[in-house]
């Protein structure tokens, strides 16, 4: 049978670059407090009470739960878009066998074995063995973003407008913290529908 129908592109797919930027974000993005201000005045953070800053991070918080909760719908779609690229491996002819198999990989296993895939079912160096290799590569990267923005614990700084993400526990050496505007956690969450939409393409064109 054919692969699934394609998804409609959402967002902005060329979100690399804004995941990768960790310049803080000097421009308000919370409409509420926007509104209240002259679009070229900042108000210092002195002329603030405590209340505000409370008000303002949790507005913060509220949305970037939002996203994160999102994240978590679209990734169990690019899993699930995954793992019927996994069973139709071979043209389908061990979907029985697979089924099970893949069902209990991660998706780091069923990455692994869809590559494996690629590597036996199209040419090296065609331009579908390049658009595959390319799309394993941001899956990968997505993967490993989602798991950290997953496991790991989360603040807002008020001050900044960011959400910070902490990896590791506070007594560990090797904790790190990672901030997080707004527009990036959403260019997160629109990478994970490009994915789906991207692997939907690569199957018509070329399956496995």
């Amino acid at each position: 049978p054919p692969p699934p129908p394609a998804l409609p592109p959402r967002g902005c797919f060329s979100a690399g670059a804004a995941l990768c930027s960790s310049r803080p974000h000097r421009v308000l993005k919370i409409p509420a407090l926007r509104g209240q201000l002259s679009s070229n005045v900042r108000p210092h953070m002195d002329d603030l009470t405590g209340f505000q800053l409370q008000e303002r991070g949790d507005r913060v918080e509220a949305a970037a739960a939002l996203l994160l909760g999102r994240m978590q719908f679209e990734f169990s779609r690019l899993d699930v878009a995954l793992g019927l690229c996994a069973v139709w491996v071979d043209g389908g002819s061990n979907l029985k066998e697979l089924t099970p198999r893949v069902e209990a990989m991660s998706f780091h296993k069923k990455l692994e074995f869809v590559e494996a895939g690629i590597e036996r079912r199209v040419r090296k160096g065609s331009p579908s063995y390049k658009n595959y290799k390319a799309w394993i590569e941001r899956a990968q990267a997505a993967r490993i973003r989602r798991n950290e923005l997953v496991h790991g614990r989360w603040y807002v700084d008020p001050v900044s407008e960011e959400a910070v993400n902490i990896i590791g526990l506070p007594t560990s050496e090797e904790q790190r913290a990672t901030r997080y505007r707004l527009d990036q956690l959403e260019a997160s969450l629109d990478e994970l529908r490009s994915l789906q939409y991207a692997l939907s393409k690569l199957r018509q064109q070329k399956a496995l």
